[in-house]
């Protein structure tokens, strides 16, 4: 028998690499869609599951904020400001700034690949003498920051906060490399997605949200083990 395609489910910033035209043709195929991470931009869906990223920003702006001087300035790799992924938590952590009154120096790293000219430009933003603490909005840039921390010996040194929980960010982690990590919940997010796109295709449930978003978790050295070993699973259900 024929097999049709009834739901897509989308993950992360895809525009870049479809066309209007695909996604025309995919809904005049009557396919639904759900994204997950980042809204689409070319057609239309059902909603979108993703963290509150300017929450994420005013989170480490407030854990960076209360552990330095006024004087300390701070380094973030901010990544793709065309993304809003990356856009709306460097947009968030300036918010906090501002409402708050703090006075410290801000150095804003826009690149988004892991490559060698990114590498050196993190190294080089890092040991700037006034620079106190840093951040990564992203999960590779937090990759590069934390080499760039030991390479340079500022390890320990500089407060540092991290996005997401891969194996090596963990590690780091766990030797203090960096002090707190953001874990935007990628299960809770796959998991409510492909929940959400079931639901409607079986029996017609509309999300009550176009938008709905998931918690995200401040993940210390003291609460990893609760990360760890696919546990954030149990977390979430």
């Amino acid at each position: 028998c024929e097999h049709k395609l009834h739901g897509i489910l989308t993950v992360g910033h895809i525009d870049e690499i479809t066309s209007k035209e695909d996604w025309r043709l995919i809904q005049d195929e009557g396919i639904s869609v759900v994204c997950i991470t980042s809204e689409l931009k070319l057609c239309d869906y059902l909603c979108c599951i993703q963290p509150e990223y300017e929450v994420i920003g005013r989170t480490m702006a407030e854990l960076i904020i209360s552990r330095i001087p006024e004087f300390g300035s701070i380094f973030i790799c901010g990544g793709n400001p065309k993304w809003e992924a990356h856009s709306a938590i460097l947009r968030g952590f300036k918010e906090y700034l501002s409402e708050n009154r703090c006075p410290n120096l801000l150095y804003i790293d826009h690149s988004w690949t892991m490559d060698k000219a990114n590498y050196v430009n993190i190294f080089n933003q890092i040991t700037r003498p006034d620079v106190a603490a840093c951040c990564s909005v992203y999960s590779q840039g937090t990759i590069m920051l934390g080499e760039a921390l030991e390479e340079s010996g500022r390890a320990g040194r500089l407060f540092a906060v991290g996005s997401d929980l891969s194996d090596a960010t963990a590690d780091r982690l766990r030797h203090s490399v960096f002090n707190n990590v953001i874990q935007k919940n990628p299960y809770a997010q796959g998991y409510i997605g492909i929940r959400t796109l079931a639901e409607y295709l079986i029996s017609g449930k509309l999300p009550e949200q176009k938008r709905v978003y998931v918690g995200s978790d401040v993940v210390f050295k003291s609460n990893l083990v609760m990360y760890e070993h696919e546990n954030y699973r149990c977390l979430f259900l």
